[in-house]
């Protein structure tokens, strides 16, 4: 009897010890695999694993004012909504579209952002790009240079218009000038008018006096 009783309480024991053995060795898996699933948390994916930008030479045109093109790629495995400023577009895998924004901004600006958002907003962050302080300058010099002629050429008097006011004013002078020399010739001939009549007057009764003087005699 006491032999069987030890062999029972050694195979129970061996029993027991196997399901230890067993239960830890689960225990074990179970431990590892949490681990790897919460280190694939932390590492997300980023936006340059997601989406390829690139930007274009940005163009100076009058008064600050910009206009730049930018290009914006999915280069991930699946669909992703995306909105630039207020353009918006479900780009497909390998897909891509043109964005051109073109805005006026501070002629004192040395820096111009543009604000990309996608998927529910897990994609959100500024495009920066630097601008010329020259050639935004050169803008509002152009336009100045510009408007200088036109000044000017306010400001001179129109000689022309002169010229042709003094052409104009010329004959109606020369009419009173002529006016008042031919009455004055008028004048002088009524007067040699009047003179050579009364000559004339006084030379008829000498006339009439030499048939008296001959009667006379």
């Amino acid at each position: 009897m006491n032999k069987k009783h030890y062999f029972k309480l050694i195979q129970f024991t061996i029993l027991i010890y196997c399901l230890f053995f067993i239960v830890g060795k689960a225990n074990t898996y179970a431990w590892f695999t949490s681990e790897i699933k919460a280190s694939g948390k932390i590492t997300n994916a980023t936006t340059k694993d997601l989406l390829s930008i690139s930007k274009k030479e940005v163009s100076y045109l009058k008064n600050c004012e910009i206009s730049q093109v930018i290009s914006i790629k999915n280069i991930s495995n699946m669909e992703i909504p995306v909105q630039l400023e207020n353009e918006q577009k479900i780009l497909s895998p390998g897909e891509s579209f043109l964005a051109k924004i073109n805005q006026a901004v501070s002629c004192e600006k040395t820096e111009v952002s543009y604000h990309l958002t996608g998927l529910k907003n897990y994609i959100d962050e500024m495009i920066h790009e630097p601008l010329d302080q020259k050639k935004l300058l050169a803008t509002v010099e152009k336009k100045e240079e510009q408007n200088k002629p036109i000044e000017k050429s306010k400001d001179k008097p129109n000689v022309n218009a002169e010229a042709k006011d003094h052409t104009e004013d010329l004959p109606g002078d020369k009419t009173k000038e002529d006016s008042q020399a031919d009455s004055g010739k008028n004048v002088q001939d009524n007067v040699e008018v009047k003179k050579h009549s009364s000559d004339s007057n006084t030379n008829e009764p000498d006339e009439d006096e030499e048939p008296k003087d001959s009667k006379e005699q």
